[in-house]
């Protein structure tokens, strides 16, 4: 199983917004040709073309559309996850294990992965 990473998924997330690669690299703090080089990364990890031109802009394909939501959803959990442990160190320790759990049990109840009892982490 390939694992997505965030921070391709935040670029990508930036493109769909923008619609182009050099406004997504504005809102990003990256050049296009770096926003363009993560975007053929995301698309080779998942196997599927996520863009089409459309003159100077990226139009999303149907497996981006797909992606985009699920996109969307894994940085609200992430940004969540770092948020609720930014916010506990003020009122007292909160360990990693209760956080992941958290992350975990939301993800799960988005649907976002299912829980195999025969497997072991």
């Amino acid at each position: 199983m390939k694992n997505l990473d965030l921070e391709l998924l935040r670029t990508f997330v930036a493109v769909a917004d923008a619609r182009s690669f050099a406004s997504a690299g504005v809102r990003t703090g990256c050049s296009q040709a770096a926003v363009s080089q993560q975007m053929q990364r995301l698309e080779t990890l998942v196997g599927v073309p996520l863009f089409r031109k459309d003159g100077r802009n990226k139009l999303l394909t149907p497996g981006a559309l797909q992606l985009l939501g699920h996109a969307r959803e894994l940085l609200r959990i992430n940004d969540d996850a770092i948020q609720s442990v930014v916010l506990s160190a003020g009122r007292g320790a909160i360990d990693i294990c209760t956080v992941i759990c958290i992350c975990l049990m939301r993800a799960q109840a988005y649907g976002l992965f299912i829980v195999d009892p025969t497997r072991s982490i």
